[in-house]
């Protein structure tokens, strides 16, 4: 009730005995706290609770003339916040998992067969095969950049290519 005296307890228990007032530190906490609210103590069998309260008024009424009180074992709400923790803990690192490997067997048809069509038409180019192309006009991508960045620097060093052999064989004809 409103003087902290206990009228209902459930289940019922030796340390929590009807008619007599509950702990002064779990009355002075509900007293203090507003309509509702929620706190931590030691509750009177020595156990470490979490209580949640609410104060019951009558309309036109300031004062609450009973208070509804609950209190579960902080071991108990720990172990069952542990449990949902660990059950998260393990979805996510499943879809974690499932997306890393999506990517990796998603990257090899997205980006490395065009990637492998580059470095085989440079090395090409590199050896002197000046007519390799990358051919990536329809690829909008950075890949496609670059591809057709090689092709138009293999064209220009093709045509400077020609340009020079035709100047050195009007230079011999000179």
């Amino acid at each position: 009730d409103r003087n902290g005296t206990r009228l209902f307890t459930y289940p019922p228990r030796s340390a929590h005995p009807l008619g007599f007032p509950i702990k002064d530190s779990v009355r002075d906490a509900m007293s203090a706290g507003g309509r509702s609210g929620a706190f931590s103590d030691t509750g009177p069998d020595g156990i470490e609770r979490y209580f949640a309260y609410k104060a019951l008024v009558l309309k036109g009424e300031a004062e609450p003339y009973l208070y509804v009180l609950y209190a579960t074992p902080t071991s108990l709400a720990q172990d069952r916040s542990r449990g949902i923790l660990l059950r998260n803990l393990g979805i996510m690192t499943l879809v974690a998992l499932c997306g890393l490997g999506g990517a990796y067997f998603a990257t090899r048809p997205l980006f490395g067969r065009r990637l492998d069509r580059i470095i085989e038409t440079t090395r090409r180019i590199a050896e002197g095969d000046l007519a390799a192309r990358v051919e990536a006009d329809m690829d909008p991508s950075d890949l496609g950049q670059i591809g057709r960045a090689i092709d138009l620097m293999a064209e220009t060093i093709q045509r400077r290519d020609a340009e020079g052999a035709s100047y050195a064989r009007t230079l011999a004809a000179s």
